[in-house]
């Protein structure tokens, strides 16, 4: 019987592993919209994020805007506890030029890729996805809790978003 429950227990590791990234697995632990009511871009505070084998992020959940034609942010992103970057950025700005490839992302999950955007509600499931594979060796470098704090200002009001993702090996 314990034989049993040891080869159990060694498929279940198995099959953990091989469900992972190069051996990571990511999630969304806390997601907060936190500019109050009348907040311009919400997200569902339910929403999930993973990491497959084959490197796709997965995104679930629903999000809206009240729309807006500015959308200029500050950033703070804290590993481990760790201040690791912070700065600000003109998102209209950047979605235009696309170097970095924002407008490429949002694009791969059906959200508006360039200013203004309208009011919109939209939602997510698991057929869309982001393929990592060509940063999976980065990963480690991202393993623990990533926290970002996002602060929008938009010609219709304001955004605030914090977020904590968990990066481990498996």
């Amino acid at each position: 019987m314990v034989k049993q429950l040891l080869v159990c227990f060694l498929v279940a590791i198995a099959v953990d592993f091989s469900s992972a990234c190069n051996g990571y697995k990511m999630r969304l632990v806390k997601l907060e919209n936190c500019a109050g009511p009348d907040q311009v871009i919400k997200f569902d505070t339910k929403a999930t994020l993973s990491l497959t084998k084959k490197c796709d992020i997965i995104l679930t959940g629903c999000g809206g805007t009240t729309g807006f034609k500015t959308a200029k942010f500050s950033y703070n992103i804290i590993k481990n506890g760790n201040p690791l970057l912070s700065g600000s950025v003109d998102a209209c700005e950047e979605l235009k030029k696309d170097t970095k490839g924002f407008a490429t992302i949002l694009k791969s999950f059906d959200i508006p890729s360039e200013c203004p955007v309208e009011k919109m509600e939209t939602c997510i499931d698991e057929t869309k996805k982001m393929n990592i594979d060509e940063y999976k060796s980065f990963l480690g470098l991202m393993n623990g809790d990533i926290e970002v704090q996002l602060n929008g200002t938009h010609d219709t009001g304001k955004t605030c978003l914090k977020y904590v993702v968990h990066v481990s090996r498996h």
